[in-house]
């Protein structure tokens, strides 16, 4: 207490020496926010807020941390008058920084307008804090301007992201230009301040999924792993200013981003190793006691957890929202052992005080009760399905949509709205599911162990029911699921298949949880990984992200899928390496792949001769990509000329378009797989499909007379599309029926293709016509103007023509599988709509990117000679022989990784721009030839056809360098 009150009269003093001066050094700043921090990690908030108050005017890290310290009090309370303090807060710290950040001059400020300037060498150190703290602020402002729940707040918090993030990568270019010069002692602060940021960013961005993320990338934002881990543990041992926040950001990395959204493979080690010096500096402090807490609980020694978590509650009482945080963790704590009384008691607290979620809190105390004896939770005064019933009402919306958790919650308890409810099996354990607690409760096998067994009872209960409900094979599903996780966890994996194949098998008859087949595939995913079978491991989880769309959770399982398959290494360069990397020229490189290549033929030789086609195939294809030789060609042909296994199971890996002929990929779109078995087929399907098989005519076809009229086609078209489009037909044969379909509309509804029909005759020739490309020929020589793919789009509002469109990504084309895709006919899950709410600030960050462009910097290169900028000597790319411009003392500053990295965004650049260019080239032509059809103007078609489509063909070529081919 005393030395309480000495501090709080050393900051009265320093309080009144400050009223005395209005300027204030860097040095001097940064050594009185090391102290407000350290003020803050002993528990003493107020005394932080006190000592950085007076200065906030003027000095920048004053202001951002009292800033920093309103942002975090407001994301815990979720108070409005909270919030509009932090705001308040944020407006005047961006103030504050914009006053020492660099002066422009008249010349600049236009200038500004055409291109970003470079990194300033000429910067003062003041200066360059400056910009740091400036883009610090900036991010805070946008996770809170997220909080706005409107789209306007994604708005604005994409473009603060984007801006933020530029003046990060502004900071690190400064650090790259004076490295080796002799700095000032603040200049390891502005370093580790870039680092955390440059860090925090990567790291993040790092988790979104593949498609997700080359996007971003395409942005200029940058989502590497390890070299997030590499800058923050950079940051956390710079022994400055940001350390302790470098550290912090690993943390809740290793032991909450990774659970959550992750495998759980968080690194608890580092975790400890990074946080034993603050232990032993605030041994009392909160932040400290919670994050020993939590690693205690990931490593399963929960008694432990609980005490720490207890001793968190009692070292502080001014930030009940840190109570808060332990006490969501104390109920998991006791759940993990099955404490329910327990776990109960903080789950109440948590829906009586606490306002993040009161949908989640409410429905997990009701699950936590539905584990107890009916008569224990009456004397509690607990009324269970009341409870759920009150979930849905505390829904929260953001941009008018609801939190995924939010949603399957009040999903789950939707079936206690009925007069006559049926009881949710086990909700609390199936919410620790969804919650990843299953890999933690896997660190005690005495735990999991009785796990199981309260899984099992809840079974034998359930199949002993007299009067199965509608939700009763729902129910066995989900016990299965667990029951599989327990199983695994155990190391029985034989049994733990069993479980999860029984809920895969049981795929057409799931009612109401339809996350159960998809979050069960990847769950035998990992299985698979956990024997070391790698390939399957990723066949299963591939086949999910293709195949199962609009399911609860969605997002949350593409997260944990992607995390997985980063684990196998399953994600790869999207450029081939320079000459200058790895350690060689291309040449070594070359015949490495060489040697390689010829053990996957080995391979794909001893899989033949033990009668496994699939193999084979598999390691021929990886055969080619390597280095393409004649023998394995010649295999691969022979192979697919003589059909191969489609496969077993349920699970398939997509087909690559390029990497066999159009003969076998038509012959397997037309074979039942696996997938296609699991949902069947009518004899009915069958016989219209072979009904349009043995049609001569495309008038028989579409079922109508010779002098039908166009509205007598359409209403045809319309009927006949419906019933054997792949989607809605899984029958043998189904898609090539629904191509002829499509040709048949597409030439008799053109006058001029009708007419030359018509004159020509309707006899098929008796055998099978090969394109250039191979493949059958439907159009009989009447190539329709769209596909029929792109046809029904337009007749049932599909959108673009998707299949027309080529994607350079990792050197293979996009695939859309329209004949697996798996419908869902109930409730939507939060795919869809949802997932374009939940990422809208990336869809913010493409308008702001467009929007921006004017005030970008020109890079060091240019794709054509600018004059205006100096960039008119012409060079050449080592890898793809792309032309682009650079100006005279290019070749002195770029030189080695350098040089490889600008050429390496060279080719993205180019590539980026002939993908778009060959987009619009096909997007006019499908316009002209739809205004054709529709207006009935030759002069359109006949432009249309004429297109070159330049562009087009230059993505082609682009694919078969990258290919090899």
């Amino acid at each position: 207490m005393d030395t309480k009150v000495d501090t709080l009269e050393q900051v009265d003093l320093i309080t009144s020496e400050n009223e005395k001066t209005t300027h204030m050094d860097l040095g001097t700043a940064l050594k009185e926010c090391s102290t407000a921090l350290e003020y803050f990690l002993n528990n003493r908030f107020t005394d932080a807020l006190s000592l950085l108050k007076p200065w906030k005017e003027q000095s920048m890290y004053h202001a951002m941390g009292y800033s920093s310290i309103l942002v975090m009090q407001a994301g815990m309370t979720f108070e409005p008058k909270d919030m509009d303090a932090a705001m308040t807060s944020l407006r005047d710290a961006l103030q504050t920084c914009q006053r020492f950040r660099k002066k422009a001059g008249l010349v600049e400020t236009l200038t500004s307008f055409l291109y970003r300037q470079q990194p300033s060498d000429n910067l003062t150190e003041e200066e360059m804090h400056a910009e740091l703290c400036y883009a610090e602020v900036l991010l805070q402002k946008a996770a809170l301007t997220f909080l706005d729940e409107s789209i306007i707040g994604f708005i604005k918090g994409g473009m603060r992201i984007r801006n933020s993030y530029q003046i990060f990568k502004e900071c690190q270019a400064i650090i790259n230009v004076r490295n080796g010069e002799k700095l000032e002692s603040t200049h390891v602060h502005f370093k580790s301040g870039v680092s955390m940021g440059i860090g925090s960013f990567n790291l993040m961005l790092s988790l979104l999924p593949s498609r997700v993320l080359r996007l971003m990338e395409f942005l200029g934002f940058s989502g590497d792993r390890e070299l997030g881990l590499s800058e923050l543990r950079e940051g956390a041992a710079s022994n400055s200013l940001r350390s302790i926040l470098c550290t912090l950001t690993l943390m809740m990395f290793h032991l909450y981003i990774t659970v959550i959204l992750g495998t759980g493979d968080g690194n608890l080690t580092e975790s400890e190793s990074l946080l034993q010096p603050y232990v032993k500096k605030f041994p009392n402090g909160a932040l400290m006691l919670f994050y020993s807490a939590r690693i205690a609980l990931l490593k399963g020694d929960f008694t432990l957890a609980q005490e720490k978590f207890l001793a968190c509650i009692a070292a502080q009482e001014e930030w009940r929202q840190i109570h808060h945080l332990c006490s969501w963790e104390l109920m998991w704590a006791y759940c993990f052992e099955q404490n329910w009384r327990e776990a109960y008691r903080y789950a109440d607290i948590l829906c009586k005080e606490s306002k993040w979620s009161q949908a989640v809190y409410t429905f997990l105390k009701a699950a936590i009760l539905s584990m107890l004896p009916e008569e224990e939770v009456t004397k509690m005064g607990e009324n269970v399905e009341e409870l759920f019933r009150q979930v849905d009402g505390f829904r929260m919306r953001i941009a008018g949509k609801s939190i995924p958790t939010e949603k399957f919650a009040a999903k789950k308890a939707d079936r206690y709205n009925s007069p006559n409810p049926v009881k949710l099996v086990v909700p609390a354990l199936e919410m620790i599911y969804v919650w990843n607690g299953f890999t933690v409760v896997g660190k005690r096998p005495d735990l999991t162990q009785s796990f199981l067994s309260t899984l099992t009872s809840a079974e034998q209960d359930l199949k002993e029911s007299q009067n199965p409900s509608q939700y009763h094979l729902d129910d066995l599903c989900v016990l299965q699921l667990l029951k599989g996780l327990c199983l695994r966890e155990l190391g029985q994996l034989s049994q733990a298949e069993q479980c999860f194949n029984q809920v895969i098998s049981s795929e057409g008859e799931i009612k109401f949880n339809n996350y159960l087949v998809p979050y069960t595939m990847y769950e035998m995913g990992l299985l698979h990984k956990q024997r070391g079978d790698h390939d399957k491991a990723i066949e299963i989880m591939e086949n999910v992200k293709a195949n199962y769309k609009d399911y609860s959770m969605e997002s949350r399982l593409h997260f944990r899928i992607h995390a997985a398959l980063n684990t196998m290494g399953t994600f790869t360069a999207k450029l081939p390496p320079s000459p200058d990397s790895a350690g060689g020229g291309r040449g070594e490189k070359m015949e490495g792949n060489r040697d390689e290549a010829d053990k996957c033929i080995n391979i794909a030789t001893r899989a033949l001769d033990a009668g496994d086609k699939e193999k084979a195939v598999k390691f021929l294809h990886k055969a080619e990509k390597l280095f393409p030789t004649n023998k394995a060609k010649d295999l691969l042909d022979a192979l697919l000329k003589n059909g191969s296994s489609a496969g077993n199971g349920a699970y398939r890996r997509r087909p690559d378009p390029h990497s066999q002929s159009a003969d076998a990929q038509s012959e397997r779109e037309n074979q039942p797989t696996g997938g296609q078995e699991s949902k069947g087929f009518t004899k009915e399907q069958v016989e219209g499909v072979q009904r349009i098989k043995r049609c001569k005519d495309y008038y028989d076809v579409l079922g109508v007379s010779k002098d039908a009229s166009e509205d007598e086609l359409k209403r045809a078209y319309r009927k006949l599309a419906l019933k054997f489009h792949p989607d809605k037909n899984h029958a043998p044969g189904a898609t090539d029926a629904f191509k002829k379909i499509g040709n048949a509309y597409a030439v008799l509804s053109n006058v001029d293709k009708r007419r030359q029909y018509d004159v020509s005759g309707g006899e098929e020739p008796s055998s099978p016509s090969h394109t250039n490309g191979g493949g059958f020929d439907f159009h009989r020589g009447f190539e329709a103007d769209i596909t029929p793919e792109d046809l029904f789009n337009m007749f049932f509002g599909g959108g673009f023509p998707s299949s027309s469109t080529h994607t350079f990504s990792n050197g293979r084309s996009s695939y859309s599988n329209h004949t697996d895709r798996h419908e869902r006919t109930n409730e939507r899950g939060d795919g869809g709509f949802s997932m374009f709410i939940q990422l809208m600030p990336i869809v913010v960050l493409i308008v702001v990117s467009v929007l921006s462009q004017m005030m970008v910097s020109p890079p060091p290169y240019s794709l054509y000679a600018r004059p205006s900028t100096g960039q008119t000597l012409k060079r050449q790319t080592e890898n793809m022989r792309v032309d682009y411009y650079v100006t005279e003392d290019f070749k002195s500053e770029y030189k080695g990784s350098a040089l490889h990295q600008i050429e390496k965004s060279v080719e993205e650049d180019y590539v980026s721009n002939v993908r778009n260019n060959c987009w619009k080239e096909r997007q006019t032509k499908t316009d002209l030839l739809y205004a054709a059809k529709v207006y009935r103007d030759d002069r359109m078609r006949k432009k249309a056809e004429l297109m070159t489509m330049d562009n087009c063909k230059e993505l082609d070529r682009l694919n078969n360098i990258f290919r090899g081919g």
